[in-house]
């Protein structure tokens, strides 16, 4: 009991450190826009129902993160040298359950709606996301055809590997899948819709363009110190390594908004 006991305590670190890192969305660009919209329909003494699509985009893509199995973020090998029994194996997954983020949203929406049907649509989604996580890197894992970064092509010139670099950590964000569930969203509208409104379009690129624009403020923040001492060895310029950063960033932009509008 006492190992299992220690094995939870460090679960319950990782996942406060990881915790912190999703505190980081509160400067989010996309986020401060939502609340703008909030406030604006609270200040007015209206229901912010403007600002409700775009909370619960966050709240959708937030929800990847945040139902990942604890027991996941323990490296398989480490977890095979652990001399645990098959009866303290079972102990220690059924605690971990304890330790899931989704699990106290639940509760807590629980407690403070007593809506239970909303409580358990919320756990059933947390279900879905974690399987298809599961199966899309066991798919990645199993047949590497599968990888997503395996498609990011290899592009001609001196700054052609920086690009592919950088649009490989693009797909790291959760500000693109924001961006790219807009850009879905709007181009649904556009051309499913028999009567869209022509005015709209600007504005969902304009959304999606807003999505993507907190790593544009910041583009070196995903990158490690040992990367950062690699750009200074390279036989390049300090503009060269931002353009190489700027082309990654406008080519993804310009291919999200080209169906939404393609003129603005």
């Amino acid at each position: 009991m006492a190992a299992i006991i220690a094995i939870l305590k460090a679960l319950g670190r990782v996942i406060k450190r990881d915790l912190r890192t999703l505190r980081s969305i509160q400067f989010n660009n996309f986020f401060l826009f939502a609340m703008l919209l909030t406030y604006s329909s609270l200040a007015s003494s209206r229901t912010p129902a403007g600002a409700a699509p775009f909370l619960v985009l966050l709240a959708l893509v937030l929800l990847f993160p945040l139902s990942s199995d604890p027991l996941a973020k323990i490296p398989q090998v480490r977890l095979a040298l652990w001399p645990l029994t098959r009866g303290e194996w079972w102990r220690l997954r059924l605690a971990s359950l304890g330790l899931s983020p989704v699990l106290w949203a639940a509760l807590l929406l629980l407690a403070t709606t007593r809506n239970i049907f909303a409580a358990g649509i919320l756990i059933l989604f947390a279900v879905i996301a974690q399987s298809f996580l599961l199966l899309m890197s066991s798919l990645a894992r199993r047949i590497p055809r599968w990888n997503p970064y395996r498609y990011v092509p290899q592009l001609p010139g001196t700054l052609g590997g920086l690009v592919r670099n950088n649009l490989r950590q693009m797909l790291t964000l959760l500000d693109l899948y924001v961006a790219i569930l807009v850009a879905i969203a709007g181009a649904a509208y556009r051309f499913l819709n028999s009567h869209p409104e022509p005015r709209a379009f600007p504005i969902m690129a304009f959304v999606a363009g807003l999505a993507l624009s907190t790593y544009a403020q910041c583009f070196f923040g995903l990158d490690s110190p040992s990367a950062l001492t690699r750009y200074r060895l390279l036989p390049l310029r300090g503009w060269q390594i931002l353009l190489a950063k700027d082309m990654a960033f406008l080519t993804i932009l310009f291919v999200l908004v080209l169906p939404l509008s393609p003129i603005a």
